[in-house]
């Protein structure tokens, strides 16, 4: 299994993290995860790059099936393969990869 993701985003931790079980149930990978000291300008850049980055998706992806703004916006898209996440948070935003059948499993507590 091969894949590259590139940013020009400030990463302090490059860090991707697969879940298993008897499956594979998630892949998360932090995009950008960099705010020194809640730096109100660092923080208004994460924001942008956000939504930046979200346009991207849609152009790619189509239409969230779910998204919640805020100051720890997410969308989704679930797919028959896959479930994708785009997850903002104070300090970062991370790609989330799902298996849908485990999404499913979860959705359900």
């Amino acid at each position: 299994m091969g894949a590259t993701l590139v940013t020009n985003l400030r990463i302090e931790e490059p860090l991707a993290q697969a879940f298993f079980g008897n499956d594979l149930k998630y892949i998360l990978v932090f995009l950008a995860d960099y705010v020194e000291d809640a730096d109100p300008a660092r923080t208004a850049e994460l924001v942008d790059h956000f939504a930046d980055l979200s346009q991207e998706m849609i152009a790619v992806l189509g239409s969230p099936t779910a998204q919640r703004p805020g100051r720890e916006p997410n969308m989704k898209w679930a797919r028959p393969d896959v479930v994708v996440e785009l997850l903002g948070y104070e300090f970062g935003f991370q790609l989330k990869l799902e298996n849908p059948k485990y999404r499913e499993w979860q959705d359900r507590f």
